[in-house]
């Protein structure tokens, strides 16, 4: 009788204490980042995006889908929990027809954001909602100018709509998400450089700039305007006006990265970069980038010309160039020329940007790091999402082996062995002979 009892008091105790831990875990939750990059987790690129919050930021959810309120709920509390200024409200009852159309919206989720006297209204798509999307929405109500990136175009240059490898619509899309307006320009169609253009960008020009037109970009720099220069080899064609505005000297060749192709890739011109110099647009960087068929450039005479440089791109020690000199590494192939408040990036290589490319590695980071800065949005680099690498499965033969062959057969034995021994432990005992 005394066991009995003492067993009955265990048994109520063990259901007090699991009574007590699921009230503690339901009233003090905690939460940890398990993924690999801290997926789940604010970047230090958000942080101090958040940082610039300097009055509430209200959020105003429409919709009648809860799934759909919790989800992004579970966006905004990982940003609510870095910043007091971001107040979220979750309406249940949609938006009635007639302020959907006021507001420019049309579908039956919406997200309607107001900081002091912006707006931002947007149709809500759920399937790509996520922590960069919102981090982009913050992006775009921070921006106290509509600023405009002029892209030349008519000398075959990478086109910034064009969905072909070479050219840039996956890079323009990024900025277009950001609030960034995209323009195509050819100034020997219109003459000038608009006066609202907050950077231009040449991006491996194939054909020779009239003399007019290398006049006017060379105007446009004069004036204080930022410039984007993507070089590929010998693809200066008719801009030495430009070179010598900017005291650069370019060297002759593609760059050859050896000790890159025996680690894989899959021709010696294409150049990684995996160290990078203490700049702004590189330095959280903490990826790899590559770079094919990259030209190199050095700049004796910036300095003189008022100039201040910085090397942001250089390539390995083991780098040449196969030219009658036989130049060896490093190189720089990206550098930062600022004057005032001018900033102007000059790269040798286009390749990087474009669609067939952007995607490999720290690429796409780095493009967004390269527009933020010349857009003068230094707060914002690095907001980019890292991507979710815990999906990724990489085996060798080993861990093939087990999945394929040792698990499956190794769990059927186990059943097995299992079902046999419970069976011969059923069977009745037998007496003893005596």
């Amino acid at each position: 009788m005394e066991h009995k009892l003492r067993n009955k008091s265990y048994k109520n105790f063990y259901l007090l204490a699991i009574g007590v831990a699921c009230y503690l875990a339901y009233q003090y939750p905690l939460t940890f980042d398990a993924t690999h990059n801290k997926n789940n987790s604010l970047s230090t690129g958000n942080v101090a995006l958040l940082s610039k919050l300097d009055k509430p930021l209200t959020i105003e959810l429409f919709t009648s889908d809860r799934n759909i309120s919790e989800q992004v709920q579970t966006i905004i509390a990982q940003f609510q929990e870095k910043s007091k200024n971001i107040i979220f409200n979750v309406n249940h009852t949609p938006l009635n027809p007639q302020e959907k159309l006021r507001l420019g919206l049309h579908g039956n989720h919406n997200l309607l954001l107001t900081y002091g006297e912006r707006q931002k209204n947007i149709d809500l798509n759920i399937l790509k909602w996520n922590q960069q999307t919102f981090s982009n929405l913050l992006q775009q109500i921070l921006q106290d100018k509509d600023p405009w990136i002029v892209f030349l175009s008519g000398h075959g240059e990478q086109d910034p709509f064009n969905k072909e490898n070479r050219n840039l619509s996956i890079l323009t899309t990024e900025l277009k998400s950001k609030g960034i307006k995209i323009a195509s320009l050819n100034i020997g169609e219109t003459g000038i450089i608009p006066d609202n253009t907050q950077t231009l960008v040449i991006a491996d020009s194939r054909t020779a700039f009239l003399p007019h037109e290398t006049t006017q970009i060379v105007n446009y720099l004069n004036r204080g305007g930022n410039l984007l220069w993507l070089v590929n080899p010998n693809s200066v064609h008719g801009l030495e006006k430009l070179t010598a505005v900017l005291g650069i000297k370019w060297l002759n060749g593609t760059i050859l990265d050896h000790q890159a192709h025996t680690m894989g890739t899959p021709n010696p011109a294409i150049s990684v970069i995996t160290k990078y110099p203490n700049h702004p647009v590189t330095k959280k960087l903490d990826m790899l980038t590559v770079f094919p068929w990259s030209t190199p450039f050095e700049y004796p005479k910036a300095l003189e010309l008022g100039w201040k440089v910085s090397a942001f791109l250089n390539t390995n020690a083991s780098t040449s160039i196969e030219d009658e000199q036989n130049h060896q590494g490093p190189f720089t192939i990206g550098a930062a020329f600022t004057k005032g408040n001018q900033r102007v990036l000059v790269v040798g290589n286009g390749y990087f940007l474009s669609n067939g490319t952007i995607h490999n590695y720290g690429n796409a980071m780095l493009a967004n790091n390269i527009f933020n800065w010349l857009n003068e949005t230094d707060l914002l680099l690095n907001t980019s999402y890292k991507p979710a690498i815990d999906f990724a499965f990489s085996h060798n033969t080993w861990t093939k082996i087990t999945i394929q062959y040792l698990f499956p057969y190794g769990m059927s034995f186990i059943y097995l062995l299992i079902a046999w021994q419970t069976k011969r432990s059923r069977r009745p005992k037998q007496p003893l002979p005596f």
